[in-house]
């Protein structure tokens, strides 16, 4: 975004700029020649996050764009699968989502970004809770664009060199061995999000959609419902889906 021409970026997290991670990765945007404004938040708390967008309406410039990127993850098999690891994925994306979308409802707004998970279209075993919570914000993106609001849900395919997968080796190992070993780079994800921005936002049926490089053949051998009817009505994992 600051490469784009963004000045001044509010981040919210549960940690803030506590880390040495963060405060390299504020100095770096700040040397590019953007004003980071890094505060503690917990997205499932309205009063917080009313109070930190407050002070930014008084303090920077109009809210021109909202990136909703919290994620939890909690895996279990539905057997497993208790009411608080249940909730604990749920709350940040669900309850996040719903705090943004009510709380900037009148501010002028470009873009409401959500970040999804292919897993909504072929699933994952183990990952009920977090498909749920992908699945719900690409309905909330529908929904925006049918009020007339602003709104894109991405559901990204695997990201070798950036994010969760690139600090937790094993979950990207045995994801690589269910979907292929040809994750987006973070320079490739980046693209491809800047691109799928730019197009119009007056289509409901593209409030939601998929970004992400599979290796279909290798994903059958794991993903069951790619051999249902379903997987051959949508065309995943035929030759005319191609690598992605």
């Amino acid at each position: 975004m600051v490469l784009s021409g963004a000045r001044h970026l509010l981040v919210l997290s549960r940690s803030g700029a506590a880390s040495d991670a963060a405060q390299a990765a504020i100095a770096e945007l700040e040397a590019s020649g953007a004003q980071v404004h890094a505060r503690k938040c917990d997205v499932t708390a309205q009063s917080d996050v009313a109070q930190a967008l407050e002070d930014a309406r008084k303090s920077l410039p109009p809210i021109r764009g909202v990136f909703h990127t919290a994620m939890v993850i909690e895996d279990a098999l539905m057997a497993n699968l208790e009411h608080e690891a249940f909730s604990k994925v749920l709350a940040p994306k669900v309850r996040g989502a719903q705090i943004l979308d009510r709380l900037t409802a009148k501010d002028p707004l470009d873009h409401f970004v959500l970040f999804s998970s292919a897993t909504t279209l072929v699933g994952n075993p183990g990952q009920a809770n977090y498909v749920a919570a992908n699945g719900y914000l690409e309905g909330l993106a529908r929904n925006r664009r049918a009020r007339g609001l602003p709104a894109l849900a991405v559901s990204w395919g695997a990201r070798s060199d950036a994010g969760y997968l690139a600090r937790n080796t094993e979950v990207s190992d045995l994801l690589a061995r269910k979907l292929g070993r040809h994750a987006l780079s973070a320079h490739e994800a980046l693209d491809g999000l800047f691109d799928l921005m730019g197009r119009p936002q007056d289509d409901v049926g593209s409030a939601s959609t998929g970004y992400a490089r599979i290796d279909w053949q290798a994903a059958k051998r794991d993903l069951k419902l790619l051999s249902t009817p379903l997987a051959e009505l949508l065309s995943l994992g035929s030759a005319d889906a191609g690598g992605t």
